[in-house]
């Protein structure tokens, strides 16, 4: 079953604050979802959440190891 995290505990965990968090959801880094439509809160499945930055890690390496 996956941790469905607030903005709050989702930056915990990640070890960064809330702003970067949001930012990171910006720039497409960090997968979300609202609850209460469009100008809602902010939600985050903590399985994506790892999953999407392991594959942006992966891709980093791979990229570097390519140069």
């Amino acid at each position: 079953m996956s941790s469905i995290l607030t903005t709050s505990e989702c930056a915990e965990r990640l070890k960064v604050t809330g702003r970067t968090l949001r930012q990171m959801v910006t720039d497409g880094k960090v997968p979300s979802f609202r609850i209460g439509g469009e100008r809602g809160h902010l939600r985050f499945d903590w399985e994506e959440v790892i999953g999407a930055l392991r594959d942006q890690d992966r891709v980093g390496r791979e990229a570097q190891n390519s140069e």
